[in-house]
């Protein structure tokens, strides 16, 4: 799938890290986004030069607005608390 090879790709030029949280990104392709630098809306493509590899949740809170690393942390808070 071509989708998943250009994720491949993006995850080996970041050196496996998320784009914004610096966070490793998994081998799963499925569980990382491989989001646009210039949006489909401006003329963006879907191309490995206009690519950044980001986790979910990351990328999420960036679009909110919320600080990112504020919100890492009520992840792994609530992640705690289940254990």
């Amino acid at each position: 799938m071509k989708n998943d090879k250009i994720k491949r790709l993006l995850r080996e030029r970041q050196g496996g890290r998320c784009a914004i949280t610096g966070l490793p990104l998994p081998e799963d392709t499925s569980l990382f986004d491989a989001e646009r630098l210039v949006p489909k809306r401006m003329g963006g493509e879907y191309k490995l030069e206009n690519l950044r590899a980001v986790l979910p949740w990351a990328r999420q809170a960036e679009h909110e607005g919320k600080d990112v690393m504020q919100t890492m942390g009520r992840i792994i808070a609530n992640d705690i608390e289940r254990l």
